[in-house]
């Protein structure tokens, strides 16, 4: 039969094993169930051999068709060989397995444990008969060997493992990590600040360890690895997914950090330069006290008329002057060192703390975004001044609209307003030098009642959270914010429905103010209108007689 004629081309071994496992004839115990499985495959061996002694024989010359009722058929081989010495040295066994694939119906396994591997081939034509495929009939087959595969398989997923788990590392936002583990394991997310690795991903500072992602949930949280994998994945798909209210509308900010980078290497020559510069002044003011310490002692020893015992106590008073010179100098030298010193042992989150903020200050958005995204998650402590102030934030439920920080980094620009970015990434905006406006990132704070200043914050908000805004503060000072935005026609609606309602009607007001203005001046128009005409036609001439005369 040729459908089978090169099948078995390799008897593929597995890796020899331990002489444990290959006393599988020991496994029985002397009660006779070893005789009987025995007596019972060598019955079923019989069965099959004359099965294949009954297949029809192929016929020179014949045409051969494919099958159309198997589709394919996979084989597999290995072989055992017994290790142990003492009993059937070299002994060893062949294994075959298959599966055929119907194109009728489901898919069927056959496999046998035998000694001889040329009934590979026989057997295979036995049960491709069995289950009716032609002697002319041609099937596909694909051999193969099983541990390869397996080996293979296994190298394979872990290397996808290991690729996937290097991205959540280098790209995970801390942040979110924490916020799914406040909800999912009650974290105190006060208890943790996030940082930067030296490779730009981020960290999180847990005592005195800076750990990151992976290493955080399973070293800090001491969760197992098939929890944190769940974990971790879950965390990185709401990150990178489409959904609005999963995915941040900007990613940490890779290219900043590569500026970052630039700029911690020119840190690093300005602190050498630094160091120079302190050691070179060190020489220089240790010398000025030593010249000043020899020039008294050449006065006094140049003064002959002064007797011996009053020189000797100017020296004294000299090398006393001396003496606390240096020891004040030794102090200046000393806290200036630790200034420099503690420049240098700066944390790397520190200094890209410090990079972010500067930058932020000249007005790069995408740092003070930075900034915002890398502070410290916490609750912020209410003063007695904010309790005065107006906050305006964007619809806390179901509206659209950028709600995180991330998406507030910009920057209110205006004639007399200057801003200061602080290390906590807010903003704090003054009015002609005076301070009115800060910017929380999700929040903006406004002190300043007057109209120009609320109609500056109210603009700004519409900028950042869009034309739905949430107000809370002093009732007056929210209602004075309604009268302003109506006044203003700002193209924005209050989330909470008395404050729309204080500017719905202030609207009505102006709206029926200038209806009022506008029927007035219509009146007032076609009263000039008339005045206008009677004053004409009584200053028109009649003419009689070739001769004007008044009317």
């Amino acid at each position: 039969m040729r459908r089978s004629g090169q099948l078995i081309c390799h008897t593929g071994r597995l890796r020899p094993c331990s002489r444990k496992c290959c006393r599988w004839t020991r496994a029985f115990s002397s009660s006779g169930i070893r005789d009987r499985l025995l007596d019972l495959g060598k019955q079923l061996d019989a069965d099959i051999e004359r099965d294949i002694a009954n297949l029809p024989q192929a016929v020179a010359d014949e045409q051969v068709r494919e099958s159309s009722h198997v589709a394919a058929v996979s084989v597999d081989s290995a072989s055992l060989r017994n290790c142990d010495s003492g009993r059937d040295p070299g002994r060893h066994v062949n294994i075959v397995a298959g599966r055929a694939t119907f194109t009728d119906g489901p898919p069927k396994l056959y496999a046998y444990v035998h000694r001889e591997v040329t009934l590979a081939a026989a057997r295979l034509d036995q049960f491709l008969s069995r289950n009716g495929v032609a002697s002319d009939e041609r099937v596909t087959v694909i051999p193969g060997q099983i541990e390869p595969r397996l080996a293979e398989s296994h190298s394979v997923r872990r290397s996808r493992e290991r690729a996937e788990f290097a991205e959540i590392r280098a790209t995970l936002d801390a942040s979110r990590l924490l916020a799914a583990l406040a909800h999912s394991h009650g974290l105190i997310v006060e208890k943790y600040r996030i940082g930067k690795g030296a490779d730009g991903s981020d960290r999180i500072q847990a005592g005195s360890r800076n750990l990151d992602v992976s290493d955080f949930v399973t070293k800090e949280m001491n969760l197992s690895w098939a929890q944190a994998a769940q974990l971790l994945r879950e965390t990185y798909r709401a990150q990178t997914g489409p959904g609005p209210g999963h995915a941040p509308l900007h990613s940490p900010e890779r290219d900043l950090w590569a500026e970052f980078q630039q700029w911690r290497a020119v840190y690093r020559d300005g602190l050498r330069r630094a160091w120079d510069e302190q050691t070179q002044h060190e020489k220089v003011r240790r010398g000025a006290i030593k010249a000043a310490f020899y020039r008294a002692r050449s006065i006094v020893a140049d003064r002959k008329d002064v007797p011996t015992v009053e020189q000797r106590e100017q020296l004294s008073v000299a090398r006393v002057a001396r003496l606390e010179a240096e020891a004040a100098l030794r102090d200046r030298i000393a806290k200036e060192r630790d200034a420099l010193k503690g420049a240098g042992r700066r944390p790397i989150t520190d200094q890209y703390r410090d990079f972010l903020q500067a930058r932020a200050q000249t007005g790069d958005e995408r740092a003070l975004r930075e900034l915002r995204r890398m502070q410290q998650i916490r609750l912020r402590a209410r003063s007695a001044e904010d309790e005065r102030a107006v906050t305006i934030s964007g619809p806390a439920h179901g509206m659209k609209g950028p709600a995180t920080p991330d998406g507030n980094a910009i920057m209110y620009r205006g004639p007399s307003i200057t801003y200061e970015v602080r290390a906590s990434g807010e903003v704090d905006y003054r009015k002609d030098g005076a301070a009115f406006l800060v910017d929380e990132g999700r929040t903006l704070r406004l002190w300043d009642s007057e109209r120009e200043a609320l109609g500056i914050a109210l603009r700004f908000a519409q900028q950042k959270f869009g034309a739905t805004l949430s107000l809370s503060g002093p009732e007056a000072f929210q209602a004075a914010a309604a009268r302003v935005a109506a006044e203003m026609r700002m193209g924005i609606v209050f989330e909470q429905p008395k404050l729309e309602s204080i500017r719905q009607v202030r609207l009505a007001e102006l709206d029926a103010e200038a209806q009022e203005r506008r029927v007035a001046q219509r009146e007032r128009d076609a009263w000039e209108r008339d005045e206008l005409r009677d004053a004409v036609r009584k200053t028109q001439l009649t003419v009689r007689g070739g001769h004007p005369t008044p009317g």
